[in-house]
């Protein structure tokens, strides 16, 4: 049986979330980073407050939905570099008692 998310849960995540972003925010330089990065990674640029409305609209069907897709394995990917075992007992090794 999977673990529902309560609303309660929801509402003190998107809290969390809310407060982090508001501390993390308090300083010039701080906001000036929060803006670049969105501009240099995601090519546009919101503010905290289109952020926290963002947050605040997601639904725990939403977040269940997304959750579902990566603890799956379905979304998991792995990269490495270096001498080590071959994939076939790598992936093996990894993905014992995950669920497909």
């Amino acid at each position: 049986m999977r673990e529902r998310l309560t609303p309660e849960e929801l509402e003190r995540t998107k809290t969390q979330i809310e407060g982090r972003l508001r501390l993390q925010l308090e300083s010039t330089s701080a906001l000036a980073e929060f803006l670049g990065h969105q501009a240099a990674l995601v090519g546009s640029v919101m503010s905290p407050a289109e952020v926290i409305s963002a947050v605040r609209s997601v639904s725990a069907a939403e977040v269940q939905n997304t959750a579902e897709e990566l603890f799956a394995g379905r979304g998991w990917r792995l990269a490495a570099v270096g001498p080590g075992p071959d994939s076939e007992s790598a992936l093996a090794s990894i993905s014992n008692g995950v669920e497909g």
